[in-house]
């Protein structure tokens, strides 16, 4: 049932439901954008979330956003 590829239908998304889809989108670039705490940290707290909700594609999205961000493995798997 997982597959990273189904997020290729995420425009879809956007095409079927336009208004959720919209406040889906600025909630998640207003999340990322610089402020006092640092990305690193808030992906670490998005890969917690997301650990809490069971949902594959986001921990799988957000654990790679916080490795970029300077986040080191033993960090995001405790």
């Amino acid at each position: 049932m997982y597959d990273m590829k189904n997020l290729t239908k995420f425009a879809k998304l956007g095409e079927l439901a336009p208004v959720p889809f919209k406040a889906f989108v600025a909630f998640d670039e207003a999340v990322v954008k610089h402020g006092v705490v640092p990305l690193k940290y808030k992906e670490l707290m998005a890969v917690a979330v997301a650990l809490t909700t069971q949902c594959p594609y986001c921990i799988e999205i957000h654990a790679n956003n916080a490795r970029r961000a300077g986040a080191s493995w033993p960090r995001i798997s405790m």
